[in-house]
């Protein structure tokens, strides 16, 4: 989602005059087309020729982004409001960077300047939602989400956002209104029904889940995370040769799914395997589920690991 989105925002980049445009918007369709390298090089010919057009210094930030080079995305940034010192567009950027590269406060810091630019732009409501959802600050990212959805009520990334916004505060009542919502705007989409998929499971009402994933004709070329919500809701509605098989093919396609580990750990534990439960659990800690999801795995490690 977040490549969409700074796809989105460099799309989206001030009025450009005196400047290469027609070499500047070839740029701007690699990155539509994914030309990721293409782009840069025709970046680096622009700006070898101009070296004060602002636009071109934040566009070739972002495929320094995508490129996994965060120093040279840094650097552009930089230079970009050096040279326009009120530039949303590289505020956005340089936030981005500081946000995948942890400096929290730092990303906090340049969105909040972008905002006294333009409070209503759309680019500023994701990443910021994205940093409160990565700072577990989940109540502020859905007043964050609500207040751009204020400005853009038929978003369905703002909705799609939320939704799963409220299902890490808990609120998944409200996570699938957000989620019916969605679809009546768009019925097929997936994402939507997979969160009230999910909430269904944490509610514990696993007939519906099932009847939801079932709905969705789930195989094994699915993504790994709704496979195992699928194999999980299997398993707990007494199918549970096949939903254990979902959970581990999930496995097969992504070993690092640590909800797939919490999910064979309860497993584990409802079949009174001790051992495997542990396992599980440890895996799953080790994969970074407390930090990306919940407390709940480390709970059931102390109470049944120690």
């Amino acid at each position: 989602m977040k490549k969409l989105l700074l796809v989105f925002l460099l799309m989206n980049v001030g009025c450009l005059f005196g400047h290469d445009t027609a070499a500047y918007n070839l740029a701007k369709q690699c990155l539509l087309k994914n030309e990721l390298l293409k782009g840069l090089d025709i970046c680096d010919e622009i700006l070898s020729k101009d070296d004060r057009y602002v636009d071109a210094y934040v566009l070739r930030g972002g495929f320094h982004l995508d490129l996994k080079s965060p120093l040279d995305a840094l650097s552009d940034f930089n230079t970009a409001l050096s040279l326009d010192p009120n530039n949303y567009e590289a505020y956005i950027g340089r936030g981005l960077y500081y946000q995948q590269n942890d400096y929290l406060e730092e990303s906090m810091a340049d969105l909040n300047k972008a905002e006294s630019i333009n409070d209503t732009g759309i680019t500023l409501f994701f990443y910021r939602s994205f940093l409160y959802n990565k700072m577990r600050l989940y109540g502020q990212n859905i007043r964050q989400l609500s207040k751009g959805l204020k400005h853009h009520p038929e978003n369905i990334t703002f909705l799609q956002c939320r939704s799963y916004a409220y299902v890490r505060n808990k609120q998944y009542d409200s996570a699938m209104l957000d989620a019916v919502h969605i679809l009546n705007l768009d019925s097929t989409d997936v994402t939507a029904m997979t969160n009230i998929g999910f909430c269904y499971i944490k509610l514990k009402q696993y007939d519906k889940a099932y009847r939801i994933y079932k709905k969705m004709n789930i195989t094994k070329e699915h993504h790994p995370y709704l496979m195992s919500n699928y194999g999980f809701s299997l398993y707990q509605t007494g199918k549970t040769i096949e939903g254990i098989q979902f959970i581990y093919e999930s496995l097969k396609v992504m070993p690092e799914n640590s909800y797939a580990h919490r999910y064979l750990a309860e497993i584990s534990l409802q079949e009174k395997d001790m051992e495997q439960a542990c396992y599980h659990i440890k895996k799953s800690i080790d994969l970074g589920y407390t930090k990306n999801y919940d407390n709940d795995v480390e709970d059931m490690q102390n109470k049944y690991c120690k």
